[in-house]
């Protein structure tokens, strides 16, 4: 947590910094950290499994593509895969982004407003199961709106529940006796 003393005025009080120190015009102020409107969750079905990142953002703000054209793009760092096999080559967004010449970078951008998902999927890796299944990675972006850019960095380490669902079938072999198929007497799950 970074703190520093200053003479508190109303300028740094409207700008999120919160005072401690007694109420004396000179005091400690420490700038909290604004909690992340991304979510980072890793759900399976059968054997594929799929990394969702998601961000929805307030109005009049925007996050930029991971278009590697531009500096200041989001980016989905995987640092760690264990018990998986690519799928995808890399992280698709949801929709496609707005694109438009920004004269402050000089530059075309892209990006996205409301809210965006991106996706990457894999499969469970030959010999792994969905409990060696582990992702580990940070996502790095900016909220961005007219008039400044948050940057935000959240880590994620991802594992399947323990509680995923089993997936068992039954077998049941039949007799045919007369020409008519009947289920046997004996069945199994596996």
């Amino acid at each position: 947590l970074l703190t520093e003393s200053v003479l508190l005025t109303k300028t740094a009080s409207a700008q999120g910094f919160l005072l401690d120190g007694g109420g004396s015009s000179l005091g400690t102020i420490r700038r909290e950290k604004p909690s992340s409107p991304a979510t980072v969750t890793l759900t399976s079905e059968a054997d594929t499994v799929t990394v969702k990142v998601a961000i929805k953002l307030p109005d009049g703000a925007h996050v930029y593509s991971m278009s590697k054209a531009f500096s200041g793009r989001t980016r989905i760092d995987v640092k760690t895969v264990t018990g998986l096999e690519p799928v995808d080559a890399d992280f698709k967004p949801s929709r496609e982004p707005i694109a438009e010449f920004n004269e402050d970078f000089d530059q075309e951008v892209e990006y996205f407003e409301e809210e965006i998902t991106w996706t990457r999927k894999y499969r469970i890796a030959k010999g792994s199961s969905a409990s060696d299944v582990k992702v580990v990675g940070a996502l790095r972006y900016q909220v961005c709106d007219d008039q400044s850019c948050r940057p935000y960095s959240d880590p994620f380490n991802l594992t399947l529940a323990a509680t995923s669902p089993k997936f068992e079938q039954q077998i049941v072999p039949t007799l045919k006796s007369g020409g008519v198929e009947k289920p046997g007497p004996v069945a199994w799950t596996v």
